[in-house]
């Protein structure tokens, strides 16, 4: 197996055979070095990427001091990162069956262990889900609740308001719900209220979902 990865190192079968062997033999570390090999060679495997956090989440939880534990976390958010790339590039049957929701929940949850200061880098990973199920009110409303319990609402501020600018700039005041809106308006009020940001938000979406001639008129 190893004179085959010297004569085709960009193919990802061998790395994932050596890597099957070293797993049955028992010695994870190694098996987990040549799977990740395999999975960069073939990113759209999301199951392995899911063992591999696995793995990593495992080995955080057995670590010996806490960089090292911190160490391993990441390298379980990384590859949940992975993860969840391959299962929004495989459709809604795929995205279904491997749960990508769950992905962004458990990867955001890890990100924020032992109070490690990634609140609004967590917040934030929560994107592309969001530009996803912008209509999914509960989604939306745990999001924000987790933003709150993060010390983060700014973030998550941040995060619905920048999808909602991106729909009604892009002309789809249809995918936006005033409930959404509605959020943005209260985690912008905590703290110092951001009223300049609060005006503006309201001024688009009332031109975009109501329309100008009745706003400005």
């Amino acid at each position: 197996l190893l004179q085959v990865i010297q004569e085709a190192p960009s193919s990802y079968e061998p790395y994932y055979t050596v890597g099957l062997v070293y797993e049955e033999q028992g010695d994870v570390e190694r098996a987990a070095g040549f799977y990740t090999l395999a999975g960069l060679l073939n990113p759209g495997d999301a199951a392995l990427w899911v063992k591999l956090a696995d793995w990593a989440e495992d080995a955080a939880a057995a670590a010996e001091g806490v960089a090292a534990g911190r160490k391993k976390r990441q390298e379980a958010v990384f590859c949940l990162g992975k993860a969840i790339s391959a299962a929004l590039k495989h459709g809604d049957g795929e995205e279904d069956s491997l749960d990508a929701e769950g992905l962004f929940w458990r990867r955001a949850r890890l990100m924020t262990v032992d109070g490690s200061g990634e609140g609004r880098a967590a917040v934030m990973s929560f994107q592309r889900l969001v530009r996803r199920r912008l209509d999914d009110i509960g989604l939306l409303r745990r999001i924000a609740k987790f933003a709150i319990n993060q010390g983060a609402a700014a973030a998550g501020a941040d995060l619905l308001e920048r999808a909602i600018t991106g729909e009604l700039k892009r002309g789809n005041p249809e995918t936006v719900k005033w409930d959404v809106v509605n959020m943005v308006l209260e985690l912008l009020s905590i703290g110092e209220p951001e009223y300049e940001r609060i005006h503006n938000l309201v001024r688009l979406a009332a031109v975009q979902m109501i329309g100008p001639e009745l706003v400005l008129g």
